[in-house]
């Protein structure tokens, strides 16, 4: 299979920037200030409890990210199917683990929508990476476009998020 698929790496890059930071000190500029939403009693937590949830939750996934990126530049015409699948196991691995904790943890009702949104594109691109095994030569341009807007879908749901708990902007 013919490894072109190195490019489509880039497209994660936007999700390693968008993941990282400490909160702002201000709000972002034009949306409004999201207000904290902990309620005791409904266990749902605040937005700086919320943002430090998503920070924590991740971190394990950026870090699978550039391992990925790393290794799949790297892939050529003769890299196999296997390897391919090998390289993508761990952000597979890393990409169900934060669907699960985006789904499992009470967000702030500022919050809910974007998460759920950024959930849906976690798996939208976690289902692409697992068909990475599969390919052939006249699947890989379709399978590379239908990952890279997986990517860009997910590099947009973060920042929402980021925005709703107010994070900063990814760099």
């Amino acid at each position: 299979m013919v490894k072109g698929l190195a490019v489509a790496a880039i497209g994660l890059g936007l999700l390693v920037a968008g993941c990282g930071g400490a909160p702002s000190t201000g709000p972002p500029r034009g949306k409004a200030t999201p207000q904290p939403s902990s309620s005791p009693a409904s266990g749902t937590l605040s937005v700086k409890a919320a943002a430090a949830a998503y920070l924590a939750d991740v971190a394990p996934t950026n870090v699978a990210i550039t391992a990925f990126q790393t290794a799949s530049s790297s892939w050529t015409t003769s890299t196999t199917d296997a390897q391919a699948e090998a390289t993508a196991q761990p952000l597979i691995s890393a990409l169900s683990t934060l669907e699960t904790k985006l789904e499992t943890t009470d967000w702030p009702a500022s919050a809910q929508a974007d998460v759920k949104t950024m959930t849906t594109d976690v798996a939208a691109l976690n289902a692409s990476l697992e068909t990475l095994s599969t390919l052939n030569f006249l699947d890989e341009g379709t399978w590379l476009q239908g990952y890279t807007t997986a990517a860009g879908a997910l590099g947009v749901a973060v920042g929402e998020v980021r925005h709703d708990l107010g994070l900063p902007p990814g760099s």
